[in-house]
């Protein structure tokens, strides 16, 4: 889970978490397709062991799928924080 600025979703929310999961393996003649989805936040109250609320992802505000372009993916090594950095520039969303 990355947590993002806040981006205002109407009717829906405020997205402050972007999950990303890739859903076919890379193959050369087959470009990835990234399935990503925008969050809430959900507030756990704190109990007596914590001093402070827990913050993590709610519900699911928005998600759709980005297929990833030949050029970019050949610019893809192993790591995972390339496709990731590309997923946020394709939404316009910047990670905090």
């Amino acid at each position: 889970m990355i947590q993002i600025q806040d981006v205002k979703i109407p009717t829906k929310g405020v997205a402050k978490y972007l999950s990303v999961s890739l859903l076919n393996p890379p193959l050369s003649d087959v470009s990835p397709v990234f399935r990503w989805a925008l969050h809430s936040e959900l507030i756990i109250p704190a109990d007596e062991s914590d001093e402070q609320p827990t913050k993590t992802a709610g519900a699911v505000l928005m998600d759709g799928d980005l297929e990833m372009e030949e050029s970019e993916y050949a610019l893809w090594e192993s790591d995972e924080s390339y496709a990731i950095e590309w997923v946020l520039n394709e939404l316009n969303l910047t990670k905090i």
